[in-house]
């Protein structure tokens, strides 16, 4: 599932939200999400040391609640972006972070939650949001595996059936590449037996191409719209062309992973007489013995395995052979 993320490239406008699930679909996700917060929700409104930003450079010196106050999207907005995009045929996801925003999206069928990595603490959302019975993504940013142990039993606690995905995810923003631990993605699932992949706040698709490799298979990304103005989320965003590239890229290592079988695939099978196999390679008479100056392991396949070779040493024709004659069990005495 390839999720774009539409979080505040709507700039707080309407019809420039309902275009990112336009150009969402365009660009081939398969999924939309929206952030389901008022400032006032997520926030408390001070300019007090504690509510001011210092260690993220994009909004430093704001304090919280002006940047949340700018950069959410209006509930009454949301059930209709719902609807756009089932129309559309995209699934919609919303990420809540209390219980007001639950209850909301209660109200209006929302079929999958989103917890962000900021609220993987929030033990009684994450309990609230699992008594509903339905699917549940997590992020994972700034979680050290006690936390996350402690997230998802508390999950599990309320609800062992949940179906649960835990995304890797680095909460900078941007993310630097070489702080992304990708190999966490294998962890993830080999620990908690659940889907895992990767809330990408990288500039690069090679994150997400690996991230396919090491066994992920839900992605999100935040998309914004071609030469729009500047949002709070506008340096770690895609545009449609980059989003779509993107998109493209994990498909692409998706189908080159594949599956785990062993085996000639379909592409090969026209390439399988290239292989090779025992041929004749000088005229033979009837009982002359087959020795290494008139038989070799050649391409094509048409002859005997290469496995029997040494079996067929010193043993004799049954009749005349032609060089360049594929060898087969009737023609040994």
């Amino acid at each position: 599932m390839i999720i774009a993320e539409l979080s505040a490239n709507h700039g707080q406008k309407k019809e420039q939200a309902h275009a990112l699930v336009d150009a969402a679909a365009q660009a081939g996700a398969d999924a939309i999400k929206v952030q389901t917060y008022t400032p006032d929700t997520i926030t408390f409104r001070s300019d007090k040391k504690p509510f001011v930003i210092e260690n993220q450079p994009l909004w430093k010196d704001r304090n919280l609640w002006d940047l949340y106050n700018e950069a959410y999207t209006p509930w009454e907005w949301q059930p209709e972006l719902k609807q756009q995009a089932e129309t559309l045929g995209l699934a919609f996801i919303a990420s809540v972070f209390d219980f007001s925003s639950v209850e909301f999206w209660e109200q209006h069928g929302l079929d999958i939650y989103k917890i962000a990595s900021a609220e993987l603490i929030d033990i009684p959302l994450l309990e609230k949001v699992a008594a509903i019975g339905k699917p549940m993504i997590l992020s994972t940013g700034m979680a050290s595996m006690d936390e996350i142990d402690e997230a998802v039993s508390a999950i599990r606690r309320i609800n062992k059936k949940t179906d649960l995905t835990l995304l890797k995810c680095s909460s900078a923003y941007p993310a630097p590449a070489d702080e992304i631990n990708l190999a966490g993605i294998r962890t993830i699932i080999e620990r908690y037996n659940v889907k895992s992949g990767l809330s990408d706040h990288t500039l690069e698709n090679e994150i997400a191409i690996t991230a396919v490799g090491l066994g992920g298979t839900v992605f999100e990304k935040h998309l914004k719209l071609q030469n729009a103005p500047p949002t709070p989320d506008d340096e770690f965003s895609l545009n449609p062309n980059q989003f779509q590239d993107w998109v493209k890229s994990i498909r692409i290592a998706s189908a080159a992973v594949g599956s785990a079988k062993l085996e000639a695939s379909s592409a090969e099978l026209a390439t399988l007489p290239f292989r090779k196999s025992i041929f004749v390679v000088k005229s033979m008479n009837k009982g002359e013995v087959f020795d290494d100056s008139n038989i070799r392991i050649i391409r094509p396949a048409d002859g005997m395995h290469p496995r029997h070779y040494h079996e067929i040493l010193g043993k004799r024709a049954s009749h005349d052979i032609e060089p360049g004659t594929p060898l087969y069990s009737n023609m040994i005495l």
